[in-house]
Formats: structure tokens, C-alpha cells, sequence
């Protein structure tokens, strides 16, 4: 590569010598104040013969330009990419004559395209978020004027082919623009760059789908979102996402049983499809029936062994479902997997299966995030962390932040969105010192500064500012938190706030109110473990136990069964309700998971198996 970048550097060195060489363009540079209007064309000819002699020099800029780029020479790409930028600026202020002068001609446009998607992709590489989106514009705006030349220019069947690929890289980078203010919630130029795309192709589906998933999960707009998906199924009927999208807005809707009917058909075609399972997997848990996921999941993994068929003498094989899982390498079964187990509170198990997951080209970026949030949880940092936990130890705290700081990195800056600053803010605070939290503080506001709207940005500032001893500043971000719309793309984070809110009503004895934040957040995710366990200790001391005990058993239920200290509350109310049995069962199925944990044995099992015993 550095022998190359020289070769070009020095092709660049000769092309100026031999430029500045020319007696007829040093000429034609000294007398161009003093021509009249009858040398007007002898100075086109000499400007057209120089514009080719730049355009060769342009054009070998732009070859180093994409050298330095895979050097990550980002400085040097740049500085190669301003002798581009500069022509243009200067061939916008030429006379234009004929096709070939100026920047309306085709070549000169294609440059420029070519030129600015360089430069997206050095601002993506760097993570420069702002100097991206204006990179981002100005190629769209590069990329209509390509399709303003061509059109003009008309010509044979190859050049009109040209112009739909030209159409196609502008509906291209019109989605990826909208997409990168959709990231920001300015969603009025989201949806304005949308409608740019479908001009330029009315007919396309992956844009249309993308419309209809702002409007589902963003804007809240259900019907509109309807109307795009019936339009797209009208076009194509097996078009994956905007099945599941309909089956989505049948579960806001809360008919879940015609949801699932939608997604097993489906499924039933293609059962491998794990993109989808991903997104059911989070439906169903928000609808407390992630049991219902393990077919799906089941058909998919008789698949990989039997093609589909069960024989009789597989069912009655020793050989356990533990040891056909290790057998089975997609990753997008074990992501699947990872995110049923990180829904239910496994988080070892989940790691476990996300990381062999990590290293693949479509799942793997989403694994990463996926696993770094497990590290950080959000909802393990103050205020958000429940006030009765025994909180993370400082050591094992830093450890985690160092393993998701890791995996952040590996990341890379191409996907610097506003939830990747968060969590590197979340990495910070896990360190502990005053220096780390501070600079996590300014991390979270210049994502507020983009988008003060951000509820994943004010959690975390809200965390800053209780590990900064400002309480009274936390109370203010939740305060807002709660009385912002919510949106359905930053649903943990608004689930996360109700929470906050309502541990600091329940310590007040405010149960009215932290109630009322309970069932907001029951509402949207009938599994929310920390709801159902809040509810539970205000039927405590406001109800009966046998209310109380209904309550921990669907927190125990959303946990699946594996934190102790629910299966403590639950198996002690129980007790107190004198339904004994239960509460034995409880009792061992908390100590076959947690050995360790003698509290619930000595206190309450030994107790209400004596009650028992005649």
C-alpha cells in the first residue's frame, strides 16, 4: 500500500509539471483578463483541453483518496479528497459551453458521486455523526444531479440502464439519510427523505417497509403503518418484514392469538427464519407468553438433525436436547437463543450463546450490543437499580464495564448511533472515579445536544447525576421521562424511568402513584419481573397476601424461576397465606438453582414443612 499511495503521489507531482509546463496555458493564464469576445472560443478550447488534463489528476486524487482510506490514513485520504472539492468548487464559477465543460457534464458528476460516498465512508470510519449526515447530503444531492445529466443525455439502451443504477444509488442513500435522522427522532426529515427515495422508485418495498416501521414504532401512527403494509403485501405477499410488521401491530392491538396465527404460517414455510423468531421472541415476552416461543424454537432446531421429521426412535434417543444444541453452528439460532435467555434473567447462559454468535456478519453487531448491555445493564446503576438489591460490587462492576467497553470497540465507529454512545457512557460509570463519570456526563449531553428527546440519554443522565449525589436533579430526568410520549423503539428506557419513578414513590409510601407507574409499565410488558414485584409489596402493605402472592408468582414466572430473592418474597407470603405446599415448592426450586442461599431453607421451608407434617 505505501509503495502504491507513492506511485500515485508521484503521478500527481508529474501531472502538475506537466500542466504548469504548457506555454499555451501559461499564456492563456496571463492574457485571460485582456481576450475580447472574438478569442471566446480558442479560451474554450484551451479550457477544455486543461479540464482533461485536471480531470486525470482529479481522478488519480481520488485513487489515492481510497488508498489512504484502506491505510486508515484518515487525514491524508481527506487531504487528497480536497483537491477534488476544490475543482468543483471552482468548476461551479466556469463558463459552461458545450456537454463536456463544467459540472453538468456526466463525468464531471460521476466524480463528484464518486467523491462524496469516499467521504461518507471516511466520516462513518472516524465516527464523526454530524460530518456524515452532511457528507450523506451532499451525495444525495451529487447523485440527482448525476440523474439530471444522464436523463438529458438520453442515448442507447446501456445508457438508460445507467440511469435506473443511478436512480437506485439515490433511493439508496436518500434511506440512509432518513434512517440516520430517524437515529435522532428528527423523524419530519426522516419521513421527508423517505418520500425523496419513493420518488425516484414509488415501487419500492424495502423503503416502504422502512416507512411503515417508523410510523409503527416511532411515531406511534398505527393506522398509517397499516395502510403501507397492506400496500407492500399487495406487491409482494411473502415479504418477510412486513408480515411480521402486521403481526406487530396485531399485538399493540392486543390480539395476540391472530398475531401468532400471522407469524406460524409464516414460520411454517421457513422456519428457519431467526431474523423473525428475534422479533417474536421480544413480542411474546412483552405479552408474558414467552413459554409459547420454545415450538418455534423446537421446529427450527428437529431441523438441523432430521429435515423437518421426528422418527419414533429419535424420540426415544438418550441423547439430551443439551448435546444437539452443541452441535448446531447457525448463528442466528444461538442469537435467538441468547436473547430468550437475557429476557428471562439467565444472563450467563445468555452471554454464552450470544458469543458464539458475535463473529457473524448479521447477527454479530447486534450480539455485541446485546451482550455489552448485559455487562452494563442500565438498570443496575442508580436510580434505576431496585433499592432492596444488594448493590454490584465496585471491583466486579469495572470488570463488566471493561468487558463491554471491549465489545463496544469491536464494534467499531461505523455505528456510532446515539445507543452506542449511551452504553460507552454506561462503561464509564461502571469505573467509579469522579473523572470517568464526568466525562460519561458530557458523552450522554452532546447525544442530548443532537436530540434532546432521547430517552435512552436522559436514563443515563439521570444515573450521572444520582452518582454525582444530585438527587434532586435524577428526580427532574425521571419526572420528564415520565411524561414524555413513549416510544415504542425506546421502550426499555421509558420501562426503565417508570420504575425509577416508582421505587421513589414506593419509599415515600406513595402507593397510589407507584402503583399507577406499575401498571403503565404492565401494560406495554406483561413480563416486567420489577413491576410485578413492586405491585407485590404494595398489596403487601395495602392488601391481603393471597394479592400479594399473586403478584410474586407472575415477578417469579417472568424471571423463569431464578432470582432468589422473588422466590423469597414469594414463597414467604405464601407462607403467610398458610398454602404450605406451595410454598415448599418455591423453597426447593429457589435452593436447586441457588445452594447458597440458606436464608429461605432456615426461615420459611423447615417452618411450613412442620405446619405440614400431621
Amino acid at each position: 500500500f505505501k509503495r502504491a499511495a507513492a506511485c500515485y503521489e508521484n503521478a500527481l507531482t508529474r501531472r502538475e509539471e506537466i500542466i504548469s509546463a504548457r506555454p499555451a496555458v501559461r499564456r492563456g493564464r496571463r492574457e485571460s483578463d485582456s481576450r475580447t469576445d472574438s478569442d471566446e472560443k480558442s479560451i474554450g478550447v484551451s479550457d477544455a483541453s486543461t479540464g482533461r488534463l485536471d480531470e486525470t489528476a482529479l481522478d488519480i486524487s481520488l485513487e489515492l483518496a481510497e488508498l489512504y482510506k484502506r491505510m486508515r490514513r484518515w487525514d491524508d485520504a481527506e487531504k487528497a479528497l480536497s483537491r477534488v472539492f476544490l475543482a468543483r468548487e471552482e468548476g461551479k464559477n466556469k463558463r459552461v459551453g458545450d456537454s463536456d465543460l463544467g459540472v453538468s457534464s456526466l463525468s464531471s458528476s460521476r466524480r463528484d458521486v464518486r467523491a462524496f460516498k469516499l467521504l461518507c465512508g471516511l466520516k462513518a470510519a472516524r465516527g464523526d455523526q454530524n460530518r456524515h449526515l452532511d457528507a450523506l447530503l451532499n451525495l444525495k444531492d451529487a447523485q440527482e444531479a448525476l440523474v439530471k445529466t444522464a436523463a438529458s443525455l438520453g442515448g442507447t439502451d446501456e445508457d438508460r440502464r445507467s440511469l435506473e443504477e443511478y436512480k437506485k444509488a439515490v433511493v439508496e442513500t436518500c434511506a440512509e439519510a432518513a434512517g440516520r435522522f430517524a437515529s435522532f427522532h428528527d423523524f419530519a426529515n426522516a419521513l421527508k427523505f423517505f418520500d425523496e427515495a419513493l420518488r425516484f422508485d414509488p415501487g419500492n418495498v424495502a423503503v416502504m417497509a422502512q416507512v411503515a416501521r417508523l410510523k409503527l414504532n416511532a411515531l406511534g401512527d398505527a393506522d398509517g403503518a397499516e395502510k403501507d403494509l397492506r400496500a407492500i403485501l399487495r406487491q409482494d405477499a411473502e415479504h418477510e418484514d412486513a408480515n411480521f410488521m402486521l403481526a406487530e401491530l396485531m399485538f399493540v392491538r392486543e390480539d395476540v392469538d391472530g398475531a401468532l396465527f400471522h407469524v406460524r404460517e409464516s414460520l411454517r414455510a421457513n422456519p428457519h427464519q431467526f431474523a423473525s423468531l428475534a422479533r417474536l421472541c421480544r413480542l411474546l415476552h412483552r405479552a408474558g407468553r414467552v413459554a409459547e416461543l420454545e415450538p418455534f424454537m423446537e421446529n427450527a432446531r428437529r431441523l438441523f438433525f432430521h429435515g423437518g421429521k421426528t422418527s419414533r426412535a429419535d424420540q426415544n434417543s438418550a441423547r439430551s436436547a443439551k448435546e444437539d444444541d452443541a452441535r448446531i453452528v447457525d448463528p442466528g439460532y444461538w442469537f435467538v437463543r441468547g436473547l430468550r435467555e437475557s429476557l428471562v434473567g439467565d444472563a450467563d447462559g445468555a452471554l454464552a450463546s450470544l458469543n458464539r454468535c458475535r463473529g457473524d456478519a448479521r447477527f454479530g453487531i447486534d450480539a455485541s450490543y446485546l451482550m455489552a448491555e448485559i455487562y452494563v445493564a442500565p438498570e443496575s446503576f442508580p436510580p434505576v437499580a431496585p433499592a432492596g438489591k444488594k448493590p454490584l460490587d465496585p471491583n466486579a462492576r469495572r470488570e463488566r464495564g471493561a468487558f463491554a467497553e471491549q465489545l463496544l470497540h469491536e464494534i467499531g465507529p461505523s455505528r456510532r448511533d446515539p445507543k452506542h454512545c449511551v452504553l460507552e457512557a454506561y462503561c464509564l460509570m461502571a469505573r467509579g472515579d469522579k473523572k470517568s463519570i464526568d466525562t460519561a456526563f458530557d458523552v450522554v449531553s452532546e447525544v442530548l445536544n443532537r436530540d434532546q428527546d432521547n430517552a435512552w440519554a436522559l436514563l443515563a443522565l439521570a444515573s450521572c447525576f444520582e452518582l454525582q449525589k444530585l438527587p434532586a436533579k435524577t428526580k427532574t430526568q425521571l419526572k420528564r421521562l415520565a411524561t414524555m410520549p413513549r416510544r415504542a423503539d425506546e421502550a426499555d428506557a421509558f420501562e426503565a424511568a417508570w420504575l425509577a419513578s416508582a421505587e421513589f414513590f414506593f419509599d415515600s409510601a406513595r402507593y397510589d402513584q407507584a402503583q399507577e407507574l406499575c401498571q403503565r409499565c404492565l401494560h406495554y410488558n406483561k413480563s416486567c419481573a420489577r413491576a410485578w414485584e413492586l405491585m407485590g409489596m404494595i398489596c403487601e402493605r395495602e392488601s391481603t397476601a393471597t394479592d400479594a402472592a399473586e403478584c410474586y408468582e407472575n415477578a417469579w414466572r417472568s424471571v423463569g424461576n431464578s432470582d432468589p430473592s422473588v422466590g423469597f418474597k414469594l414463597a414467604f407470603v405464601l407462607f403467610k397465606a398458610r398454602q404450605m405446599v406451595a410454598c415448599v415448592d418455591v423453597c426447593r426450586a429457589v435452593l436447586d438453582k441457588h445452594p447458597g442461599y440458606p436464608k429461605i431453607e432456615k426461615d420459611i421451608m423447615r417452618k411450613a414443612q412442620a405446619s405440614i407434617r400431621p
